[in-house]
């Protein structure tokens, strides 16, 4: 009894499990039909659908979600009886008492505007009243909606209805009609619009027929229009289920997926050629059967639409696993795409991706051109590719005295001609002489290969001696000369020529010459200039020239005499200013002396370099060098240069100004360089430096430096052309003994070593000479080839290119140069590379000259597979100089320039200021390029190329039809054609009206020579933008778009609102390029070429590709990151439009687009934007960040029809990278920076002094999972920002945070503390935990008390002053929210950027599942985490979303808060508060105000109230102070476009007592600012703060500073040296000033310290460098301080203002350095004084201001006597001043203006006299006089007087100034001239 009592108990939990199986939705859905090109149930359950009545599947992209592929039942009008029926097993339904149907219908009415009586769907019931079993009008006629069920029409139990009128026509609405359990509901697009709590009735029994479209009864109620996503359910969906579903999601979402269907997914494709392929794929779960497959491929990706695909295959039978077939009929060299459909008795299912793949091309065809320039050892050869078959060919021309038709090995030898599409050509060297040479083209791609139709033949001449004669020396100085000579007969055999010179004439034996030096070889006229010459010394010099038949002498010997010796010539010679990598101290200032003397450098300095001085002794001979190093071990260890000159400071990557001064201040030269154009641009980043082309030419311009190592323009030579004939020795055992003799010269190579044309190799097709047995029994090839360098043209630099696969070693006369994807130490015959596939990789050897030698060389490679099995093997190498432009890196310290120019003549012209006007100009507008070009010798002609980028007809720099497409226009400077004045050294070109397109790119570059020859190309050859752009534009148009085409009504946003709003960012590009970088996985991460233009400018040649770990592809709508060139950094702006103080290398751009959340789709980006800079207000170092309106340029139209296919992309998020200028920005050292993923730190940044091995990151992150000690983690982890990185991670909810991933850290290299950074924001706002752990690994510490004490207390702030205030103008995260919304939905314009970004994406054919559908539903389900929620908001929408996040961040739910509670209301307020809390905590305290009235910010007082503790008493600890301010658009005095500001951005803070006064500098007067108090205990716990008291900052009292402060010195410009400058200020008043809030707030930065007073009758000082200063004046002086570093006086005259406080003005004025300002004060020596320095003076009259009487001023004293002190210094009284006492005729008060003694008699003061027909006199002026009002005077009767003009004014002897007064001539005979001396009172 017991087991069977026990087992009913059993039973009925079964029962019971079972019920809650039953009422999940697994087994719920009953039928669902999607209608995408067919009528099956998509639910597995058989209950298939027949169309009847005229019922039909609509047309692609018809179906509710208007995405390609999607399609509706459409039963046109209403009434015709068209309809789907279906039988449906309804019975589990009946069991569970529940029963719900969803489906989507767009209702057209009844034509004519309003409802048709019509009936959406109806179910019969087998009992009960049949018809009526479960049916619904959505709505009638009437207009409103009736759902009737359980078998009867009206009754309470079985009819609800609701009102619609006509808000269901002519779109898609959503519809839910649900019964269980005698409740009854009717829900409309995911809102709940009735419902019947109890009494409705029971679910009927059905005998399953289904009408879709019509009601049983009769079809003439049939609905009207198109029905989608049909479902019948046995259950009562949730909310969440329902926002599910009306946000467009299939059924089978909810109800799982349908396991009788077949998954499966396609796979990469397989021998593919050029006109066919295998496409492969595998089924990974055939569900219910094993499926039928059918392939769909096409050039074009169709999706999951059969329609849309170009060809289908269906495969035969049923597949399982592994399933292919191959496809024939394809075009060459095209992309294709394919996908895969499995049909079985559950449905049809498709691979949830395309596959693409690109087929080969076919075999090019190549023909020869004839031979030209032959010679009789050098010809040059070249092919015309005459198709190219779809893929550019490798081109290789065999030659060699027999013919060797098409059989590689048949020909002698061969040069390659590169990868071309069209003709190309090669200079060949080394052929002999008299011989007849055969030679024939061939091309190779992807396709195949392609011989010439036949060979081409050529005969050499026979050589002869070269004729050779001497020509004048040029460009003589005292050490130097330049030898000239012509070639008159190369006797068919371009000669070397040598010239000899010496102090005598040594004739034809070069044995009795005492020099020599090599001039290359030529045929026409050279030159070699020759130093270290002795002045005034004659020189003899002769010519010989030798060619392969012999030496021949110039017939005489030319003489030239030296001049004297230069006395001076030291310039800044070479600069490196960036060191690659950044950890070497490698920066260095390279100084060279160009004159012919010794020059003494005792006493000198460099400016720049941290002023660096040189000692005593140090002296520089003439031609040498002297070098001033970052770092003196590292000049020796990296470039062995020993210099004992080292540096303090730094140099800047983005510019400097150096500046030589010479012991006595003067300067000797300055070099303001700059990164980029015109400056050398390879000079940043490359490790290369800039170097000077000659010490002749004007260093202080860009065009006079290149980047080392880019050399002189000149031919290239090839050494080794690719595809010669080597020896080579298979690795089957060692190729020596001792085994590496083999790489020696001396090596005598034996059988073992055989004949081959390279490539030499197997398996991949690409092998001239094939190695058959190769594969599976060796591993490596031994190659060796000898090659002749003429002994006197042995290159500075030599190219080594490498053709291999896998990997090689390269010895060049036993010397190891370089090695490609081989591992370090030499390599064993058997030993192996690592992977690499077979393309030409460059090793560039710098300093040749000490690896090879004059005459034979031996190059040797060890060629490595990477296994034995490997499928492929090749090698082939070619040896060359250098292409022009080629950076080698290489700096040449303390040596000659790699790109010294032989004489300043043989410069190109400098050009600068490339410019064109206007700088983003419309269609049609006339554009100006302008430059400006110099050349001392003169300018030739300057030609403008230009290329067009049209759209959608995008030219990548990696195209062929880039170098070619460029259309040549003259530039001129001759007052015509546009150029604005002639002769101005400013060319012009003109583009004429008709090239300027709207939407179009002018790329342009720049062509010039001199009158000699020399010519250059602009920009130069090493930067990364090959040419200048600028961008046609007519605006940004409006633009009409639907929410859901063809379900919603077009709408027009106005151009105002497209263009105005946000920054718009244009992407220019190739719309394939474009395709694959956003939406082709195959293309994941690959860069792509294209153009930004930003504000007008042009970012040319950048890189895009797709951003992102798994969000890559989640949405749709995806992220991207653009990589900028060298020297063209990105100049951002932030949402003000202000620029960011830093550049950018890298723009990020996240999509705005909640890819895990899609519930938050519509967000806008707040959800990541907010969080960015709350942790920036919470003092944690995070990314700025802004929104974008972005456009893409790849098509012809920039607003089709197609609402998708435009230029319009949507609204965009762009983000700081975490990298060096990201720390330069927010003032860090630079450190490593590291992004955290898996708990391994990827490197984005690497700190000049740390480590490189990321052995730092590994460390920390080791010890950061263990406890450690608090000290510790406070000498190691940067605490304070860690703890606003927690507490803002919880008030936000950052869920997908993980110990191991999703965030940057920062090593601070000054304290060796690490900092986190924020990232990957796009999990936020979510009420629940997720898979994560939701913080870091660091997090560790909290679990010391100490640390969490300080936590707590952080988390406690930040709830006070950052979420207490929900106002949206209360300065607290409410206001952020309401500050980034207004840049992209502003309050009060219908529509603005966030309705289009909705246009845009909301049902875009690319917007991937849960995305895809309406936005703003009030309510939706969030699935996408491990714990669900319901996402809820006020308004359906933007608006809502604002207030969802509000919300969460702050305390308005009443419900207490637990973890995961699912609920949005609060949630981050309350896990904040749960971090924060603590009942041990003081008491908060009050806070009241005790100062003036109208809050003066000089008299600002606030007191606490008393301490009080919990604890009890005697536990006080401190009290702490704060302000901060609020600023946003409603505050009194806001200035339109000013950031906002957050009381959380402290303003002033202190600690004291009680009661405290605000220092009157802390506050600007009109601000509106907030004051709290806290109070701590002795266990550092602190309370909250206080309530605050708002005020707004009233003026403080400055008239007692007006009136007794003066600013009466200023020495602005001192002579030699700026660290002089000085400003000096005098109390004239009669009472002492505390000058507490006085400071300089313009031209020079300075805050008087607290305590300082001045007397009356005193002065202080201001000053730029104490030291300097004191130097040069003594001590002793009242210096009040040092401004700050970096601060300087204008020269140029700029505005000087001493303010109280925060910008209240005492004075303000602007000083000039020109006339009516004392001139004498520009730089001669004197100071700018104040006249008379007395209260109220006007500073910004020039008339009240002099030069100082003394030479360097007199800071800290008065240069001026009174009028009274000089009458008694001369033994007058006061009250004398009109008495003669010298009887000179000359008053007292005329003397002491003019600076002369009244006791010595003196001459008239004033000169009268005639000028270029105006009179003029002059006087001089003592500059101490003071108290007197002077006026000039003229008159031609001595009756009527008028004032004369200044001439000018200049200083002479004696403290007195010349003043020069002029008038127009007299109308009489006479001109009389007077001074008028007043005296002031």
């Amino acid at each position: 009894m017991k087991f069977t009592n026990q087992a009913t108990w059993l039973a009925s939990l079964t029962v019971a499990f079972f019920v809650s199986i039953v009422d999940s939705n697994g087994a719920d859905l009953l039928a669902y039909y999607n209608f995408n090109g067919q009528s099956s149930d998509q639910s597995g359950n058989g209950a298939n659908a027949t169309l009847n009545g005229g019922g039909q599947i609509s047309g692609d992209t018809e179906g509710q979600s208007g995405a390609v592929g999607d399609r509706a039942l459409d039963v046109g009008v209403s009434g015709n009886g068209a309809r789907a029926d279906a039988t449906v097993d309804l019975s589990a339904a009946t069991t569970n008492n529940a029963m719900a149907v969803s489906f989507w219908q767009y209702d057209i009415g009844n034509g004519s505007g309003g409802n048709a009586s019509s009936t959406a769907f109806g179910i019969v019931a087998s009992s009960g009243g049949g018809n009526r079993g479960f049916q619904a009008h959505t709505p009638w006629g009437d207009g409103n909606a009736y759902f009737d069920h359980g078998g009867a029409c009206c009754g309470a139990e079985n009819r609800r209805s609701v009102p619609l009128g006509t808000s269901m026509l002519n779109q898609w609405k959503h519809v839910v009609l649900q019964v269980s359990g005698g409740k009854k509901q009717i829900w409309i697009d995911g809102e709940m619009l009735d419902e019947q709590a109890t009494g409705a009735a029971a679910i009927p029994t059905f005998s399953g027929q289904l009408m879709i479209g019509a009601e049983p009864a009769g079809t003439n109620n049939g609905f009207g229009g198109r029905i989608d996503e049909f479902s019948v359910w046995a259950s009562f969906l949730t909310p969440a289920e329902i926002a599910t579903l009306a946000s467009g999601a299939p059924a089978t979402d909810l109800s799982g997926a349908n396991t009788d269907l077949a998954n499966l997914n396609v796979t990469p494709a397989g021998a593919i050629t050029s006109s066919s392929a295998t496409l492969n794929g595998m089924v990974t779960d055939e569900g219910i059967g094993s499926p039928t497959i059918t392939i769909f491929y096409g050039d074009e990706d169709g999706g999951q639409n059969e329609g849309s695909w170009d060809r289908s295959v269906t495969l035969p039978g049923t597949q399982t696993g592994d399933f292919s077939t191959n496809v024939t009929g394809l075009l060459p060299a095209t992309t294709h795409y394919f996908g895969a459909k499995a049909s079985n008795a559950g449905g049809t299912s498709w691979s949830s991706e395309t596959e693409t793949f690109t087929t080969l091309p076919l075999a090019p065809a190549v023909s020869n051109l004839a031979a030209q320039n032959v010679e009789a050892n050098s010809v040059t050869l070249g092919a015309q590719v005459t198709s190219t078959g779809g893929e550019d060919p490798s081109v290789t021309i065999f030659y060699g005295p027999s013919d060797g038709g098409t059989n590689a090995g048949g020909w002698q030898s061969s040069v390659s001609l590169g990868v071309t599409g069209g003709s190309q050509t090669a200079e060949v060297s080394g052929v002999v002489d008299g011989t007849s040479y055969f030679f024939r083209a061939f091309a190779s791609n992807a396709g195949g290969d392609g011989w010439a139709a036949e060979s081409g033949s050529f005969t050499t001449p026979v050589a002869i001696p070269a004729s050779v004669v001497n020509r004048s020396a040029t460009n003589i100085t005292g050490s130097s000369a330049r030898l000239e000579g012509t070639v008159t007969d190369t006797g068919s055999d371009t000669p070397n020529l040598i010239f000899y010179y010496g102090t005598s004439d040594g004739g034809t034996n070069p044995a009795s010459w005492e020099r020599s030096v090599s001039a290359g070889s030529d045929a026409g006229d050279f030159s070699k200039t020759v130093s270290l010459l002795t002045p005034e010394t004659t020189y003899y010099f002769r010519v010989r020239a030798g060619n392969s038949a012999g030496v021949s002498w110039a017939p005489d010997t030319q003489s030239f005499a030296t001049t004297s010796a230069a006395a001076l010539g030291v310039v800044i010679n070479e600069v490196h200013y960036d060191a690659d990598p950044k950890t070497e101290e490698a920066e260095f200032v390279e100084l060279y002396n160009a004159g012919d003397l010794a020059v003494d450098l005792s006493g000198w300095s460099l400016l720049g370099v941290g002023d660096f001085t040189f000692p005593n002794g140090t002296s520089i001979d003439p031609g040498s060098f002297i070098v001033i190093a970052e770092d003196i071990a590292t000049m020796q260890s990296k470039f062995g240069v020993t210099t004992s000159h080292q540096f303090s400071g730094s140099l800047s990557v983005e510019g400097d100004d150096l500046r030589l001064l010479d012991g006595g201040g003067a300067e000797v030269d300055r070099v303001d360089y700059k990164a980029g154009f015109p400056w050398p641009s390879a000079a940043r980043g490359t490790g290369a430096s800039m170097e000077l082309i000659h010490p002749a030419l004007d260093n202080d311009l860009g065009a006079s430096w290149r980047s080392s190592g880019t050399g002189p323009v000149g031919p290239e030579v090839t050494y080794l052309p690719a595809g010669s004939n080597w020896n080579y020795r298979k690795g089957t055992s060692e190729a020596s003994n001792p085994v590496g003799a083999w790489r020696e010269p001396s090596f005598f190579e034996d059988a073992t070593w055989l004949p081959g044309v390279t490539p030499i190799g197997y398996g991949d097709g690409d092998d001239v000479t094939v190695l058959g047995e190769m594969q599976s029994n060796y591993t490596s090839v031994y190659l060796r080839k000898s090659f002749t360098v003429p002994a006197d043209q042995i290159p500075p630099r030599l190219l080594v290119r490498v053709y291999c696969d896998d990997g090689a070693i390269v010895w060049i006369n036993g010397q190891e140069v370089g090695r490609v994807s081989v591992t370090g130490g030499d390599k064993a015959f058997n030993g192996t590379g690592t992977n690499h596939e077979a393309v030409w990789e460059e090793i560039l050897v710098n300093n040749a000259s000490n690896v090879l030698v004059g005459g034979s060389n031996i190059i040797a490679i060890h060629a490595l597979n990477a296994s034995s099995g490997s499928s492929d093997f090749s090698i082939d190498a070619e040896l060359k100089t250098p292409e022009p432009g080629t950076v080698t890196g290489n700096p040449t310290p303390g040596a000659a320039n790699s790109v010294a120019a032989p004489t300043p003549s043989a410069a190109p012209p400098a050009i600068r200021q490339v410019d064109h006007t206007p700088e983003q100009p419309a269609g049609g507008e006339e554009v100006k390029v302008t430059a400006l070009i110099t050349d001392p010798d003169g300018v030739g002609p300057v030609t403008l190329s230009y290329q067009i980028l049209d759209p959608g007809s995008y030219i990548r720099k990696s195209d062929g039809t880039f170098d070619t497409n460029w259309i040549d226009v003259s530039m001129v400077d001759d007052g015509t054609a546009g150029d604005a004045s002639a002769g101005d050294s400013v060319f012009t070109a003109t583009m004429p009206p008709a090239l300027q397109v709207h939407r179009r790119v002018i790329r342009y570059r720049i062509n010039l020579e001199d009158s000699l020859g020399n010519e250059i190309r602009v920009p130069y050859a090493d930067d990364e933008q090959p040419n200048f752009a600028y961008f046609v534009y007519d605006g940004v148009p409006s633009w009409t778009a639907a929410k859901q085409p063809g379900s919603t009504a077009a709408q027009t946003i106005p151009a105002e609102a497209m263009g105005n709003s946000q920054p718009v960012y244009h992407l220019i590009a190739n719309s394939t390029d474009v395709t694959n970088s956003q939406y082709s996985s195959g293309s994941d991460g690959v860069r792509m070429w294209g153009t930004l233009v930003y504000q007008g400018r042009v970012y040319d040649h950048i890189q895009f590709y797709n951003r992102g770990e798994a969000s890559t592809y989640v949405s749709g709508k995806n992220k991207w990151r653009f990589k900028f060139n060298r020297t063209h950094d990105f100049r951002a702006r932030d949402a003000y439009g202000k620029r960011y103080l830093t550049s950018w290398k890298t723009l990020n751009f996240n999509s705005c687009a909640s890819p895990w959340l899609s519930s938050q789709r519509g967000i806008a980006g707040l959800n990541e934007m907010v969080p960015h800079r709350l942790y920036q207000l919470a003092s944690v170092t995070g990314a700025s960040t802004h929104h974008v309106h972005f456009r893409v340029i790849d098509g012809t139209a920039e607003a089709p029809s197609d609402q998708y296919t435009g230029d319009f992309w949507g609204l965009y998020q762009a983000i700081q990278h975490p990298d060096g200028r990201f720390l330069d920005e927010f003032g860090l050292p630079d450190g490593n920076v590291y992004k955290i993923q898996g708990g391994g730190g990827d490197k984005k940044n690497q700190g000049p002094t740390q480590v490189e091995d990321s052995s730092d990151w590994n460390s920390f992150y080791a010890a950061s999972a263990n406890l450690n000690t608090v000290q510790w983690w406070q000498d190691n982890f940067h605490l304070e920002s860690y703890y606003g990185f927690r507490a803002i991670n919880r008030a936000t909810g950052n869920v997908d945070l993980r110990d191991t991933t999703n965030y940057y850290f920062y090593h601070e290299p000054t304290a060796e503390q690490w900092r986190v950074i924020p990232w990957d924001l796009d999990m936020m706002y979510a009420p629940v935990k997720h898979v994560w752990s939701g913080v870091i690994r660091a997090d560790r510490c909290l679990d010391h008390p100490e640390i969490r004490l300080g936590f707590r207390n952080r988390c406690r702030e930040l709830g006070d002053l950052l979420f207490s205030d929900i106002n949206r103008d209360g300065g607290h995260a409410a206001q952020l929210v309401d500050e980034i919304s207004q840049f992209v939905n502003p309050s009060g314009v219908p529509l603005t950027m966030v309705d289009a970004d909705e246009f845009m994406w909301s049902f875009h054919p690319r917007t991937r599942g849960g995305h895809r559908g309406p936005w703003y539903q009030l309510s939706r389900a969030e699935n996408g985490l491990q714990t669900n929620y319901l996402r809820t908001i006020p308004t359906g929408d933007h608006e809502g979303f604002q207030q969802n996040i509000i919300d969460y961040m702050y305390d308005i739910d009443p419900t207490p808060f637990t973890v995961n509670d699912q609920d949005e209301d609060g949630y981050g307020w309350g896990y904040l508060a749960q971090e924060a809390a603590d009942n041990a905590i003081p008491n908060t305290p009050t806070i009241t105000y005790t100062g003036e009235e109208g809050f003066p910010t000089d008299r600002l007082g606030f007191q606490s109230s008393a301490f009080s503790d919990p604890q009890g008493s005697g536990t006080f600890g401190s009290i702490q102070w704060r302000v901060g301010e609020i600023y946003h658009s409603g505050t009194p005095g806001y200035v339109a476009g000013d950031p906002w500001k957050y009381e959380v951005e402290e303003v002033w803070s202190a600690s004291g007592g009680t009661t405290v006064a605000i220092p009157t500098s802390a506050l600007r007067p009109g601000g509106t600012y907030r004051a709290r108090v806290r109070h701590f205990d002795d266990s550092g716990r602190g309370s909250h703060w206080s309530d605050s008291i708002e005020f707004i900052a009233g003026d403080p009292n400055v008239m007692p500073y007006r009136d007794g402060l003066v600013i009466s010195e200023v020495m602005y410009h001192p002579a030699g040296n700026e660290l002089l400058e000085y400003v000096e200020v005098h109390n004239v008043g009669g009472v002492t000033l505390n000058l507490n809030g006085v400071r300089f707030t313009k031209g020079i930065d300075f805050d008087f310290p607290d305590g300082t007073t001045i007397a009356p009758g005193a002065y202080l000082l201001i000053v730029a460098d104490i030291a300097t200063f004191e130097a040069r004046y003594g001590l002793g002086l009242p210096i009040a301080g040092q401004w700050e570093s970096g601060d300087r006086l204008s020269n140029g005259g700029e505005n000087l203002k001493l303010s109280l406080g925060q910008g209240t003005s005492i004075h303000e004025f602007a000083y000039d350095d020109i006339s009516p300002w004392p001139v004498a004060a520009d730089g001669v020596g004197y100071s700018l004084t104040l006249a008379c320095p007395v209260s109220g003076i006007d500073h910004s009259d020039s008339g009240n201001w002099r030069a100082s009487v003394l030479l360097d001023g007199s800071p800290g004293a008065s240069d001026s006597v009174s009028l009274d002190d000089w009458l008694t210094i001369h033994g007058l009284s006061p009250g004398d001043e009109l008495t003669d006492s010298d009887f000179d005729g000359i008053s007292a008060i005329i003397e002491y203006v003019t600076g002369t003694n009244p006791n010595i008699p003196t001459g008239d003061p004033i000169t009268l006299e005639q000028v270029d027909g105006e009179f003029q006199f002059s006087y001089e002026r003592s500059r101490s006089a003071c108290g007197v009002t002077v006026t000039n005077e003229f008159s031609d009767d001595l009756l009527e007087w008028s004032p004369g003009a200044v001439v000018s004014t200049s200083p002479v002897a004696g403290g007195n100034d010349l003043v020069v007064i002029s008038s127009s001539p007299p109308a009489g005979p006479r001109k009389f001239a007077r001074l008028k001396v007043v005296t002031t009172p």
